[in-house]
């Protein structure tokens, strides 16, 4: 199955940027943070309900949907081809959404992984979005980064990604 998928054209993923601007709460960056949690999880999530999260207007965009089901198909063989994408690391912007995006993601995990168990695995997400508060009080302190500490948060995404994978990952990752 993995061969048959095809990777989004530059093309695809300009209109996948400009139709997440205009019709959801996330960026590309965003967008992508969001599918590597989904892709993650330890149970297969329901396609409405990560479609839900992406785009809540709930109106019907195909060419919106159609976009984002290619792009889920591509983190997750990508991922799972241990290549997964990430933002530059020099584009502290681009992983600041990454990371909330990755946040909002761990937010549709099952309910069998304790929410301070899905958190503190992504504690570099949550330092990198400035959303220290999701911390259990006593992982917090270990969290005050310097400039550097950042940077190097940023370079590390990949590999945090790939070690989510490999611990959580559900052998079929998107239920339709």
């Amino acid at each position: 199955m993995h061969d048959e998928i095809e990777t989004l054209t530059p093309e695809d993923e300009g209109a996948l940027a400009e139709l997440l601007a205009a019709r959801s709460s996330f960026d590309l960056q965003g967008a992508v943070g969001f599918m590597h949690a989904v892709v993650s999880s330890p149970a297969p999530i329901a396609l409405d309900a990560w479609r839900r999260v992406v785009r809540p207007d709930d109106a019907a965009h195909d060419e919106l949907d159609r976009l984002l089901c290619a792009a889920f198909r591509v983190v997750d063989v990508e991922t799972s081809r241990r290549r997964p994408f990430t933002p530059p690391p020099a584009d502290a912007d681009a992983c600041a959404s990454f990371a909330r995006g990755y946040l909002v993601g761990l937010e549709l995990w099952p309910r069998s992984v304790p929410r301070d168990d899905r958190v503190r695995c992504a504690a570099w997400a949550c330092a990198l979005a400035d959303r220290l508060d999701l911390l259990p009080a006593s992982d917090r302190a270990q969290f005050r980064l310097t400039t550097e500490g950042r940077a190097a948060l940023r370079r590390e995404i990949g590999r945090f990604m790939l070690l989510t994978y490999d611990l959580f990952a559900a052998p079929a990752l998107l239920a339709s």
